[in-house]
């Protein structure tokens, strides 16, 4: 009998596991489709405290829910079912509706991280904390459901600890605390409207930006340049011009070209789109994807040997 309720417990951990995995799963799926694996990333990093109390809290809810269901079902098996466990097994369904339902809460941060959810993502730490108030809600719930119902053996040691817990009272002294603490969240986490109207032009700004034309000029090779950066594509588009009077440009663009972006060299190769080595006149359009997020400094380097030299082209966003 021992072995079977530890064969229940390892199957409760495992399912809590999984579906904390889970919610980090989907996070990470739809920040990448929305920007890119490395904006999720980025993100990830910033508010890495919210997200891990998220899914913390929802497997941890997985995990108490598989463990009511697992034990309806041990008793069952063994005719230990009573009215009160009969009572749970209808009960379990309530429950998990209450477990999930209220993560709806957990995915609309995830969907604030979308640049196209601007006003989510302007409240997204609001957001997430009402996700994390949901979870400790909601695992006080399963817990009295578990301890109401006697949803446990006594070989369950923590288990049989809280079933002497009142948790009429814990909820009595959980709710007002969480209000309180929601109430603080809008006031600390909420953006000034200054502050707000600052990102609103910058979501809309950041649809696309123009990258001002730069001219570099020295030892007879003219070179200008200009171009696109639309964010949402994560990629920068220059328009770059050659221009000498004696001499052949015949060096390979992509091959002299570097990128900076907030004065980190990136490791990416761009793709060239124009004219072929060679000749006096050379123009085409330089590529460079998989654009990190956040940029706030963009500098294209071209360095090639002899009189060309090394010339900087630098934008502030």
């Amino acid at each position: 009998m021992n072995e079977i309720i530890k064969q229940l417990n390892k199957k409760s951990v495992i399912a809590g596991f999984t579906g904390g995995l889970l919610l980090l799963a989907i996070y990470f799926l739809i920040v990448s489709v929305a920007n890119s694996f490395s904006h999720a990333i980025d993100e990830f990093l910033n508010i890495w405290y919210w997200i891990a109390a998220l899914s913390i809290g929802f497997g941890f809810q997985i995990g108490l829910y598989a463990h009511v269901r697992q034990t309806i079902k041990l008793k069952k098996e063994i005719r230990e079912a009573t009215s009160a466990v009969a009572v749970g097994a209808g009960t379990s369904t309530v429950s998990m509706i209450a477990c999930c339902a209220h993560h709806l809460t957990d995915i609309l941060p995830v969907l604030g991280l979308s640049a196209a959810a601007a006003f989510l993502s302007t409240y997204q730490l609001i957001f997430m904390s009402i996700g994390v108030i949901s979870n400790i809600i909601g695992i006080t719930y399963m817990l009295s459901i578990i301890t109401r119902h006697h949803l446990f053996f006594e070989e369950n040691i923590w288990l049989s600890k809280l079933g002497s817990y009142n948790f009429k009272k814990i909820f009595r002294v959980e709710i007002p605390l969480l209000s309180l603490f929601f109430i603080l969240s809008i006031f600390t986490l909420q953006p000034s409207q200054t502050t707000l109207a600052k990102e609103t032009n910058l979501n809309f700004k950041k649809d696309k930006i123009t990258l001002e034309l730069k001219k570099v000029s020295g030892n007879g090779i003219w070179v200008d340049v200009n171009g696109e950066y639309p964010v949402q594509e994560h990629k920068i588009n220059f328009h770059i011009k050659f221009t000498t009077h004696s001499g052949s440009m015949d060096f390979q663009v992509e091959k002299i070209a570097f990128l900076k972006i907030n004065g980190e060299l990136m490791k990416i190769d761009g793709s060239w789109n124009g004219t072929s080595p060679g000749g006096h006149h050379r123009s085409g359009d330089l590529i460079f994807e998989n654009i990190p997020g956040n940029v706030s400094d963009i500098e294209l380097i071209l360095s090639y040997e002899g009189r060309f030299g090394t010339r900087s082209f630098e934008w502030k966003l």
